[in-house]
């Protein structure tokens, strides 16, 4: 197995493990990434009381827009999110 697989899995099981705890988690990935498509993930995305969002790091001051996909269960973390209109690398 791939070791990005196997961080993907470990990441996944740690945010199940969060939840069952009554703990939060932040899970985040490029918007880009196939782990969105990867079983594991879009299971913990369909769970209830799990948030989805994007934010553009552009739009808190980086010089790059790095879009980022995030899976969270706490509903503060959507705060977070932020699109950007630069003109700044994708």
């Amino acid at each position: 197995m791939a070791l990005g697989t196997q961080q993907v899995l470990a990441s996944v099981a740690a945010a199940w493990e969060a939840m069952e705890a009554g703990a939060l988690f932040l899970f985040a990935l490029p918007h880009s990434s196939l782990g969105w498509g990867f079983g594991p993930v879009r299971e913990l995305g369909a769970a209830p009381n799990v948030l989805r969002f994007q934010v553009d790091y552009c739009a808190w001051g980086a010089t790059s827009r790095r879009r980022t996909t995030v899976l969270t269960n706490y509903p503060s973390f959507r705060g977070l999110a932020g699109r950007c209109t630069c003109q700044g690398a994708p």
